[in-house]
């Protein structure tokens, strides 16, 4: 189970690399042919019940 270093950590990277080249949860959804708006209520729904693998809420890790 990834702890909050771990998602604060990946977190600071993605702001590092790729918030510099533009690439956004919305616009990664639709590089990896993710529906972004399902994809963002299933993390939400996800959230709210009390998930805590943040790493694996990453759409990377969302199987289509």
């Amino acid at each position: 189970m990834a702890s909050s270093m771990d998602f604060k950590d990946l977190f600071e990277r993605y702001q590092r690399v790729r918030a510099k080249n533009g690439i956004s949860i919305v616009n990664y959804c639709k590089i990896n042919g993710l529906r972004r708006v399902k994809y963002i209520a299933d993390v939400l729904r996800k959230l709210i019940s009390g998930e805590t693998d943040y790493i694996a809420l990453l759409p990377m890790n969302i199987t289509k």
